[in-house]
Parts: structure tokens; C-alpha cells; sequence
């Protein structure tokens, strides 16, 4: 690109930059979708182990065996498949953090695991 410059050529050290810098763009664009599409893939695989790990407790003792935190908790992940941890949380009565959710649907697959 120096050389161009230095020669004179203007008009192709500006296309050599105009395409850097749109390559630039296109990969972080691209990496960006990547990990998004990686994480979202990753939260719904998640979702799916925790209703059916829900479901495998419901089938074999019933929720209503559960303590009280655990049985919100299943019964919010049951009607909000879609949410993440933070939407979980603040579904809940009252409302709980990301890590508090996290804490109680891990206690879930714990005890669907024994079973």
C-alpha cells in the first residue's frame, strides 16, 4: 500500500483500503453471528435437558414432592421454554437472580439423575 502511495496511486491505495476495511467488517460480522448462533444453540439444548429432566420428575414422583423453590421454579421452566436463566428468574415470585435460578434448576437435574 506504501508503494502505491509513493507512486502515486491514489485511487488504487483507497480500493486497496475500502477493501480492508470491508473484509474487517465482514469477519467480525461473522464472528459475531457465530457466536450468537453458538450460544443460542447452547441455551436451547439446555432448555431441552431441563424440561426433560422436569419431566422425568413429574413422571416418577410428581412436583408437588418437591420443595417449594424447586417446584416454581420447574413449573416456571415448564411454561417458559424459551426463556434464558434471567427471564427464569424474574418470572418467578419474588423475583430471583441469574445465579439463584442457575442454583435451583441445577438442584432439579441433580435430583432427576438420581432417580
Amino acid at each position: 500500500m506504501d508503494s502505491l502511495t509513493f507512486i502515486g496511486a491514489y485511487s488504487a491505495t483507497l480500493a486497496w483500503e475500502d477493501m480492508r476495511t470491508v473484509k474487517g467488517v465482514r469477519s467480525t460480522v461473522n464472528r459475531l453471528v457465530n457466536c450468537d448462533t453458538a450460544n443460542l444453540n447452547k441455551a436451547v439444548k439446555a432448555a431441552l435437558e431441563q424440561i426433560r429432566d422436569i419431566g422425568k420428575i413429574e413422571a416418577m414422583v410428581g412436583l408437588a414432592k418437591l420443595p417449594l423453590a424447586l417446584q416454581e421454579i420447574a413449573e416456571t421452566r415448564l411454561s417458559n421454554p424459551q426463556a434464558n436463566l434471567v427471564e427464569l428468574g424474574e418470572a418467578c415470585q419474588p423475583k430471583l437472580t441469574k445465579s439463584a435460578a442457575y442454583h435451583r434448576i441445577s438442584r432439579l437435574q441433580a435430583y432427576a439423575a438420581k432417580l
